[in-house]
């Protein structure tokens, strides 16, 4: 075959194992499996909701940051990051305590202020089209928040 030797692709060790697993099932049992699990993951997070686990995460976080990232369940997104073998496992705390952006030639390591709070978001292309990136310096910015 003339593509063959550019076909082949060097898999990961559990994307190899996860293949394996699944030819070795029906279809079925593979989304009976798939529908348990995610199941279970949908009632620890309405759990960890109900329980004030997830209110509780967020004391210590910064105001502006928990103003666009209140509604993510982060003790299930640290537990997820644990469970799956996520190599960043400090990953949740962006939703907790934000991270260093760089806007333009302008370093935010505190994403919140009295004027305006930046939050760096999939959405910050939308925000740039329709506000530009200068509402952080500029107080006359109606928007005030760069989210998604």
């Amino acid at each position: 075959m003339p593509f063959e030797s550019q076909c082949q692709v060097a898999l990961h060790e559990d994307v190899t194992r996860a293949l394996e697993w699944v030819s070795e099932r029906t279809a079925e049992e593979v989304m009976r499996h798939r529908e348990e699990v995610v199941s279970h993951i949908e009632r620890l997070g309405r759990d960890m909701w109900t329980s004030g686990e997830c209110a509780e995460w967020f004391l210590d976080a910064d105001r502006g940051v928990w103003e666009v990232a209140k509604d993510v369940n982060g003790p299930l997104f640290e537990k997820l990051s644990w469970a799956s073998g996520h190599v960043d496992k400090s990953c949740a705390e962006l939703f907790r305590k934000g991270w260093l952006v760089r806007v333009g030639h302008f370093h935010v390591s505190q994403l919140s202020s009295d004027r305006c709070t930046i939050v760096w978001r999939v959405g910050v292309e939308r925000h740039r089209r329709a506000h530009g990136l200068s509402c952080a310096c500029r107080p006359s910015c109606s928007r005030g928040r760069l989210s998604a």
